[in-house]
């Protein structure tokens, strides 16, 4: 990744004056779409992305919930009124990367906030356990779907404002359709009967960029490592969690390509 990373003090978090101490001379580097990725101790994927890299910053985050547990990352950040960039050192301890140092300065004029977030929603170093955690599925037993996964999915996200099942699979999808938002939950549950040849479920989410619609994909395209939401084994559920700077239309999508035809799951709730 060619991303340019600007040292900053980890304690004070002095992104402004950063920005003012940086040296004039060179060109910056070409930003990438995915700015980083962490993984928490509490096994949740939190993804950086710079919406739109060939012009201005306009960030979006990406949090997979490895567990149906409420709360996470992005609550935080929100709760406590602060930018990506304070959440990426709080989860972190990193220095910042410069697209997320910038859209700080654009967004915060006076000093940085500084907020810490709990140790569970802090990045683990353990090789071990981020392949292990990788991706979290909830469920993986017979009938999950049908059972547990409304009320977990609630747990997480709250109250659905839709819910929809459907068969996918050879081009089918179920949709639903979230307007004027920032926030988007996101779950897929695939139904497929307990003990029949796996097939598997796909979780998407899209953007409207021009009000037409005109469909952006925003997952699972905008990281490199997104298998968590590619393929959803049977009877397991995935939610994610996305938040934009900016505000959309969204759809989100369960859908599969190939393989066995198959019930699946879809919730969403948007703010």
């Amino acid at each position: 990744m060619n991303t340019k990373y600007i040292i900053l003090p980890v304690l004070s978090l002095m992104l402004v004056s950063a920005c003012s101490d940086e040296s004039d001379g060179g060109p910056e580097a070409t930003r990438s779409g995915e700015i980083g990725e962490l993984v928490l101790a509490n096994g949740n994927i939190l993804v950086f992305v710079d919406q739109d890299p060939s012009d201005g910053v306009d960030i979006m985050l990406i949090e997979i919930a490895a567990t149906p547990e409420p709360g996470g990352a992005i609550e935080e950040m929100k709760a406590a009124g602060a930018t990506p960039a304070e959440l990426w050192l709080s989860a972190s301890g990193q220095v910042v990367p410069r697209a997320l140092e910038e859209a700080h300065v654009n967004e915060r004029a006076e000093a940085p906030h500084v907020f810490t977030l709990p140790e569970h929603l802090r990045e683990t170093d353990d090789d071990e356990f981020r392949a292990f955690a990788y991706g979290g599925a909830w469920g993986d037993y017979d009938g999950y779907c049908n059972g547990s996964f409304a009320s977990d999915w609630d747990a997480w996200a709250g109250t659905a404002d839709a819910s929809s099942s459907g068969t996918v699979g050879y081009g089918a999808t179920v949709d639903l359709y979230m307007d004027d938002a920032t926030d988007a939950w996101v779950g897929v549950c695939n139904n497929t009967p307990w003990d029949t040849d796996v097939t598997f479920s796909k979780m998407s989410l899209f953007r409207d960029i021009s009000g037409n619609p005109t469909w952006s994909n925003l997952l699972c395209s905008a990281a490199p490592s997104a298998s968590w939401c590619l393929s959803i084994g049977v009877q397991v559920g995935k939610g994610m969690h996305f938040w934009s700077g900016t505000t959309y239309d969204f759809k989100a999508q369960a859908a599969w390509s190939a393989g066995v035809a198959h019930d699946t799951k879809l919730r969403v709730r948007s703010e």
